[in-house]
């Protein structure tokens, strides 16, 4: 069994396919080559091709697939969703998510598997700006002499930090435990990484903070649906007028409380009905099923570690958010078609709602 897989998302389009390149050159210069990549993909039919032929130039063994998002659930900005994609579908001992406008370290591959498998890894926050000149747009190649290193030390942890943005592996068995990405409540916002660190920590996992592994460029968000610089080939089910307006409204008010949410969904005449878990509520639309978690304060750390028991991911709020745990059993040992129609065909049957 291979022991890692890189779950890649790319939402971003360049002709020159210039992120990719830079991406799969770190993957191919790790010193330790036991993984694979999974590429989860926006842009799947337009990059196909190139996909192809960059793995065997790179000799990556790259498993690419179209993103797919859930028919009947409308989302707004961003689907979350698309970060449990590489999770879901492999077949390794361990995941890394691995995210656009970032680059790895050489020895990256080699420092995760010299640690437990169950330890959760956090590779820190450190922002580069392109103008240093690291990167080569052309080749994809990193200059290493112009790439300014992290000031901040390794340290252990007993208590998974909410900073840790993104940039960590852990077992996949550990993951699933927490029910994976959040894919109910960050569909307009982009904090589905805090919550899923809330989480980890609420179920005890411990580990490390190393830096200098793992580098993020500092990059506008995309002004497209899922921060993608195009419209994606598969778009999510959109938002309908009373909720459009919602979200404009929400942009002046940077993150509103549940009761001014509800205040001007009132006022618009929309339908709404409320679900109760057993940690956290929600409103959803009858007309496009958006659903919108209730906030009730403007501090989203705050509201991520209140509840102590809240380990797991919400499960089947009004047809949104899977539980993972038994697809990801269901996809072990298929063929990679097979895997993307069971993906496909996950988010209405009800075995994994």
């Amino acid at each position: 069994m291979i022991p890692l897989t890189y779950a890649v998302t790319l939402a971003d389009w360049t002709p020159n396919q210039d992120m990719l390149r830079m991406m799969l050159l770190s993957l191919e210069q790790q010193t330790c080559k036991e993984f694979d990549v999974i590429l989860a993909d926006h842009h799947y039919d337009a990059r196909k091709d190139v996909v192809g032929e960059l793995s065997q130039k790179h000799s990556l063994s790259i498993k690419h697939t179209p993103i797919y998002p859930a028919p009947h659930v409308a989302k707004n900005y961003i689907d979350c969703s698309v970060f449990n994609v590489g999770w879901v579908m492999s077949e390794a001992e361990r995941c890394v998510r691995y995210s656009e406008w970032r680059f790895l370290h050489p020895t990256v591959t080699e420092t995760i598997l010299n640690e437990p498998a169950d330890s959760f890894l956090d590779f820190d926050f450190h922002n580069l700006d392109e103008k240093l000149g690291f990167w080569d747009r052309n080749s994809g190649s990193i200059d290493w002499d112009k790439v300014t290193p992290s000031p901040n030390p390794l340290v252990e942890f007993d208590e998974v930090p909410l900073n840790c943005y993104a940039n960590n592996t852990i077992s996949r068995q550990k993951w699933v435990e927490v029910n994976g990405f959040n894919e109910v409540n960050y569909n307009f916002f982009h904090w589905e990484d805090i919550d899923y660190s809330a989480r980890c920590r609420h179920a005890g996992y411990a580990g490390k903070r190393i830096p200098n592994k793992m580098y993020r460029i500092d990059h506008p968000y995309g002004g497209e649906a899922n921060r993608a610089n195009r419209p994606c080939e598969r778009p999510f089910k959109r938002v309908c007028a009373s909720c459009e307006d919602l979200f404009k409204y929400v942009r002046f008010h940077i993150l509103p409380t549940h009761k001014q949410w509800g205040d001007f969904w009132k006022a618009k005449g929309a339908k709404v009905v409320t679900k109760k878990g057993t940690e956290k509520e929600w409103v959803v639309c009858e007309k496009c099923n958006f659903v919108m978690p209730y906030v009730d304060t403007e501090d989203i750390a705050e509201y991520v570690t209140r509840e102590t028991h809240y380990t797991k991911s919400p499960i089947n709020v009004s047809g949104s958010g899977r539980n993972l745990e038994p697809l990801v059993k269901d996809m072990k040992g298929l063929s990679w078609s097979s895997k993307i129609d069971l993906y496909k065909q996950s988010y209405t049957n009800k075995k994994y709602l």
